[in-house]
Formats: C-alpha cells, sequence, structure tokens
C-alpha cells in the first residue's frame, strides 16, 4: 500500500477540489472502491495535522454540546437500561455457591469495578476504620450552645427559610427559639428525663413552668422556674394550653 501523500500535494489536491460536486454515480464508486480496500474513509494510515486535529476536536465538541453526537459513555448509558434488563432476566432463578461468588467478586476487583451501594456486608474492623475516618468531620457533630445561638440568630427573621411575613403570634415564637429549646434541654437532662408525676421515664416529655409562662416573662428560660412533666400529666395542669387564661385567672402574654 502506498503511504501517505506528502502535504504540498494533499493542499493542491484540496484547493483544486474546491467547490467541485462528485455526481452520485461518482460518490457511489469512490465508496465501493473503500470498502473493497477495508479501507475506513479513506484514512488509515494518514496522519493528520494538529490544525485539523484540533478542528476535528472543536468539530466534535459542538455536536455534543448540540446533541447530534453521543460520547461512547453516553451510548453506553442509553443502552444500560436494556444491558440490565437482559442480565437480571439471565441471573434469575440462579443460585450460585459460596465459591463461585468469591470468585466472580475477585474478578470484579481485577477489573476495578467496585460493588453497588448497600451490596456490601461491613465487618466491626469495616466500621472501625469508617468511624476513624469521619472523626473531624461535620456528619454527626454536636454543636456547642455558643454555636447554636450564632446560627439561630442568623436564621431568624426574614433571613429564614420559612419566614412569611411574621404571621406567627410572639409567644408562639418564642417557644422555637434557640433559648427554649436550650431551656427545655436542661429541664430534661437535669430530670433524667423522667416525668415528676408518674415517674416514668422516656415518652413524649414536655416541660412544665412553675411560674406563669405570661405572667413571669424574666423567668421564661429560668431552669429553676420548670420541671419534667409526661404529656398525660402535663394535660392536667391548671395553665396547660392557656386554660388559665380562658378561664379568667391570667392575662394573656403581650404580642
Amino acid at each position: 500500500m502506498r503511504g501517505p501523500l506528502p502535504l504540498a500535494i494533499r493542499e493542491k489536491i484540496s484547493q483544486a477540489l474546491k467547490g467541485r460536486v462528485c455526481p452520485e454515480d461518482t460518490r457511489r464508486k469512490i465508496s465501493q472502491a473503500r470498502l473493497e480496500r477495508h479501507v475506513p474513509n479513506g484514512r488509515l494510515g494518514t496522519h493528520l495535522s494538529n490544525e485539523t486535529k484540533a478542528k476535528i476536536s472543536e468539530t466534535h465538541k459542538r455536536m455534543i454540546s448540540d446533541g447530534i453526537l453521543l460520547m461512547p459513555s453516553d451510548k453506553r448509558n442509553a443502552n444500560a437500561a436494556q444491558v440490565i434488563a437482559k442480565t437480571r432476566l439471565a441471573n434469575t432463578g440462579q443460585h450460585r455457591s459460596a465459591e463461585i461468588k468469591l470468585k466472580m467478586g475477585e474478578a470484579q476487583r481485577k477489573c476495578g469495578n467496585k460493588p453497588p451501594p448497600g451490596s456490601r456486608h461491613w465487618t466491626d474492623e469495616d466500621r472501625l476504620k469508617c468511624s476513624e475516618r469521619q472523626r473531624g468531620i461535620s456528619y454527626g457533630r454536636h454543636h456547642s450552645i455558643q454555636t447554636r445561638l450564632k446560627l439561630s440568630i442568623m436564621r431568624r427573621g426574614p433571613n429564614g427559610s420559612n419566614w412569611q411575613g411574621g404571621i406567627c403570634e410572639s409567644t408562639e415564637l418564642l417557644r422555637h427559639t434557640i433559648e427554649y429549646k436550650i431551656w427545655r434541654e436542661a429541664i430534661f437532662g437535669r430530670d433524667n428525663y423522667t416525668c415528676r408525676e408518674c415517674k416514668r421515664r422516656g415518652g413524649r416529655l414536655h416541660p412544665h413552668h412553675i411560674k406563669s409562662f405570661a405572667k413571669f416573662p424574666e423567668l421564661r428560660f429560668d431552669v429553676n422556674n420548670g420541671f419534667t412533666l409526661c404529656e398525660d400529666c402535663h394535660k392536667k395542669t391548671d395553665n396547660f394550653g392557656g386554660r388559665a387564661i380562658k378561664a379568667g385567672k391570667e392575662e394573656p402574654c403581650p404580642s
């Protein structure tokens, strides 16, 4: 087979053929000759210049971005669903021995394939290693009280993701502040998460104010002004759910 034509000759041929339209019969003959020579597109053995390679690359990038041309990985993804369905159908009902499973796993590891999420059986050693790697990362970390207060202040009012123009009452807002949550946690921790009345530990617990939340605003977040009750015992108190205000024993909390 002849070697590639010199660059000067190729440029002359290109200039001579510019604007020329080959008849359909001639194009068919050229195509047939290429097929007979088993040379794809007649480019086998030729060496492209860097400029030509750059042009081809830019054209391919434009065609890929426009969706005209698919990358090999995209073609594989397009056929992935069909391949998975066929593989699943072929494997249905098969029971492989432990030895075969080990061999298949070893072959997959040699190929660089990783097991799908959820299929791995974690040993105690694996869990310990994973725990060591996760230390120092924010996942599962408990913020300090100072950090929680700063985050709460940053997310209040219009800065909150669920802000709806200030439609909640002030008393309801106070019960959702970080100060109230810290007071609540302190009450539960001090009482060991145990109801003062029925002595039941855990369950649905409520912090109960000894002196009224409405009449003594300065004692709202005082740890000594509260104790732990379960939900049932809390409902039996005189001021649960605004019961004292409805009975006329207390004035409503000013908004």
